[in-house]
């Protein structure tokens, strides 16, 4: 008896093997989505999970700190998401969802390292129209990744899964199946009519302090003030507080000069508590007395709310100064 009951189990085992089933055959058609709700190693309440969502009009992702309570029928994952299409809380208005607040999650499955993720099409906004301008169609294709990238980056930080496989349900055809690259946003390589394949976490469409100083210093070039003042905060280390928008524009402008190009280095440090960081700009300011250079300046960061954002000193030490 204790042979056929060994016999029977190592059958189930096997059985389960099978239906289990990759998303994937042989020769990378779409198959069946997993539908096993795995274990996953993460706990069932969480007090600092980060949820990615668009910061202001820079398309960028920022994150929202957010305490995430799971429910005995749903999995951390499908908790996770669901607070990512719910939107920010508030917490920050520079917040706002990259995600259209019709998608629903259908459902979300785990196979090895893999989080398999099906939404509804309201997920997919890209359309091409006849009289778009090629900016137009490339900032819309942005948003499209950058919605994508909401949903990767927010459960392969927060879990142990390393790759997203994105499903669509089409509500008119009844399929569900692996949008197109070119659906997503992912155009000029070529590969726009093939299936999207799992992603990784991509950390370029994260506000770092890198992607923040390169966001703040474009829209000085471009002389879009009130978006840049968004990207400065008040530095309690140095007591310098950031003004009002009128104030920010006062500073700016006491000098009368102008950033007109500006190279950000790629390396910085961040402190240990996560809280504060440095970085390098180089950039070349321009008045009515000429041009000035300035090389491998030192800028200071904090993190206020999950948000990277430039302390006020520097901005004083660039505008505020003599020539």
């Amino acid at each position: 008896m204790k042979a056929v009951k060994i016999i029977v189990a190592l059958l189930c085992v096997a059985f389960l093997c099978s239906c289990q089933g990759l998303y994937l055959n042989n020769e990378g058609q779409d198959g069946d989505v997993p539908q096993l709700q795995a274990t996953n190693p993460t706990n069932s309440s969480v007090s600092s999970a980060a949820l990615y969502f668009g910061f202001s009009d820079q398309n960028l992702l920022a994150a929202e700190f957010r305490r995430i309570d799971t429910y005995p029928n749903n999995s951390y994952e499908y908790a996770l998401l669901s607070a990512l299409l719910r939107g920010p809380q508030g917490v920050s208005s520079a917040l706002s969802s990259v995600i259209d607040q019709s998608t629903t999650l259908e459902s979300i499955s785990f196979e090895g390292n893999c989080i398999f993720v099906t939404l509804s099409d309201d997920f997919i906004l890209l359309e091409q129209t006849e009289n778009q301008s090629e900016e137009e169609f490339a900032l819309q294709c942005l948003r499209q990744r950058m919605a994508v990238y909401s949903v990767v980056n927010t459960l392969i930080e927060n879990t142990g899964y390393s790759r997203v496989q994105l499903y669509i349900v089409r509500k008119d055809q009844n399929v569900t199946e692996r949008p197109s690259r070119g659906e997503l946003g992912f155009y000029g390589d070529g590969r726009e009519s093939e299936h999207i394949e799992p992603l990784a976490m991509d950390e370029s469409y994260i506000m770092t302090p890198c992607t923040a100083l390169k966001a703040f210093s474009s829209c000085l070039i471009k002389g879009n003030l009130e978006d840049a003042y968004k990207s400065l905060s008040s530095d309690s280390a140095t007591g310098i507080l950031r003004p009002d928008l009128a104030g920010f524009e006062a500073d700016y402008n006491q000098n009368g000069q102008m950033m007109v190009s500006a190279e950000v280095s790629e390396f910085y440090s961040v402190s240990e508590d996560g809280s504060r960081a440095r970085g390098m700009i180089s950039y070349i300011l321009t008045s009515d007395t000429g041009e000035r250079i300035y090389e491998d300046i030192p800028v200071s960061f904090i993190r206020s709310s999950g948000i990277w954002r430039i302390s006020y000193s520097f901005m004083l030490d660039v505008f505020g100064g003599e020539e």
